[in-house]
């Protein structure tokens, strides 16, 4: 715990971007209870996070926190009466809740501006100052930088996931249903699902099975066998990677990365997706997103929309004119290609990218609205697979020592435990390898 605020302390600047609110005094509190009662559970069992460091991103409740998703527009709200569901379980594991992480305001952006509590930077890229990722920004660089163990984030498009693969730690998402959205403030409701953020796929696990709600996302086998079981694992690399083109070095990072995997005896296979095609053609069609924003948002926009940064704004409102049939239409549509996809994953563990096919841009960049909206817009071409069918989904940091970019495993439809228990059998194998 003392570990964990002396090195927020030590920058400062990073510190007070990461978070929007820093309880230390009270987490120190908590970590000192806990200390004295690593046996609080019922049955006499150790919590089995006891004294873990926990960041929270700001769109879930927490007890006398203010929940304001990264907007001033909620910043007077009063301070929630009871913690979000997934804040619960944290807790009752022995999780220590440090503060309350920075994001994109309303999780309406994949790259992590916020420009009233300012923009999280990577800790990876020096000498420029390059975004972190979004929309959990500030949960990213929280544990890049050491401040906490893991962070409680969401994800709609990629919010967990790209900003791990910039900030260098693992991001993982289980099966749309798989963990409680109650006390957490919603992007998009079809889509929304809580994420963690640690420093590997064990810790992910580690975390998973602490909280135990997986109850719809516990299967934990692959193609027929244990997902504990040593390698041969086989995973399939889509052709369709090619499309948007992924920058050269995000590209040099993947091809190395899956080198280590193939040296490390595992299977991969190149082919088409004919899914993933279809899905690259589909999105932004029927504006699915803004529909269901602006369902959620339509009274706070009355209320306060003065308040929110005007491009958030200006995108939520948009949402008011989808036609009903072209959302529909669209999410019919979604439904036949997730069908399509979990036929055309059977007899693999996992696809496999890159994480984004862009490196994290550059902050001075993005102050154009046309180069902002085409980059936000290309980094979630390869987490929005899951997003949309609705699959778990894991960012792991590549196998190239500092480079801003990930490597994602987008699993199989109810077996995010075997995803993570794959995924760290392959941090293992990869160690060994690579030493």
């Amino acid at each position: 715990m003392t570990r964990c605020l002396d090195r927020a302390d030590a920058r400062p600047q990073e510190r007070d971007l990461a978070f929007t609110y820093l309880d230390g005094e009270a987490a120190i509190r908590a970590a000192r209870a806990m200390d004295g009662r690593r046996e609080d559970r019922a049955d006499g069992a150790i919590l089995p996070l006891a004294g873990r460091v926990c960041s929270v991103k700001a769109c879930f409740d927490v007890r006398g926190w203010v929940t304001h998703a990264g907007s001033r527009a909620l910043a007077g709200r009063s301070p929630a009466m009871q913690d979000a569901a997934m804040v619960a379980a944290l807790r009752q594991a022995g999780a220590v809740l440090l503060g309350q992480t920075n994001m994109t305001e309303f999780a309406f952006g994949a790259l992590g501006l916020n420009t009233f509590y300012g923009t999280p930077l990577t800790p990876l890229v020096t000498g420029e100052d390059r975004v972190s990722g979004g929309s959990s920004s500030g949960a990213a660089v929280s544990v890049a930088l050491g401040f906490a163990d893991f962070a409680l984030c969401t994800d709609t498009s990629g919010s967990a996931r790209i900003p791990a693969g910039f900030c260098g730690v693992a991001g993982y998402i289980p099966s749309q249903g798989a963990w409680p959205c109650s006390g957490m403030l919603n992007l998009a409701p079809s889509f929304d699902t809580p994420g963690i953020m640690a420093a590997s796929a064990r810790q992910c696990l580690d975390i998973v099975e602490a909280v135990g709600l997986d109850h719809l996302d516990c299967q934990t086998c692959l193609h027929g066998q244990p997902a504990s079981a040593a390698a041969p694992f086989r995973v399939l690399v889509p052709d369709e990677i090619m499309a948007p083109q992924p920058e050269a070095d995000v590209l040099a990072v993947f091809h190395e990365a899956v080198r280590h995997l193939r040296l490390s005896g595992i299977e991969i296979i190149h082919g088409a997706c004919a899914p993933v095609r279809e899905l690259g053609e589909l999105a932004g069609k029927g504006d699915m997103f803004a529909a269901e924003a602006f369902t959620v948002h339509q009274h706070y926009l009355r209320r306060f929309g003065d308040r929110y940064d005007p491009l958030i704004r200006a995108r939520i409102e948009s949402g008011r004119s989808v036609p009903a049939h072209e959302y529909l239409h669209t999410r019919w549509l979604l439904d036949r290609l997730a069908r399509d996809f979990d036929r055309a994953l059977t007899g693999f563990d996992a696809l496999l990218t890159p994480t984004s096919p862009i490196l994290p841009p550059r902050l001075v960049d993005l102050h154009d609205e046309t180069t902002y909206l085409a980059q936000n817009r290309k980094s979630f071409a390869y987490t929005e697979i899951a997003s949309r069918f609705g699959l778990p989904s894991l960012s792991l940091p590549g196998w190239t020592s500092g480079e801003p970019v990930g490597i994602l495993f987008t699993g199989r439809r109810g077996r995010g435990r075997a995803l993570l228990q794959m995924a760290s059998t392959l941090e293992s194998l990869l160690q060994g390898e690579c030493e």
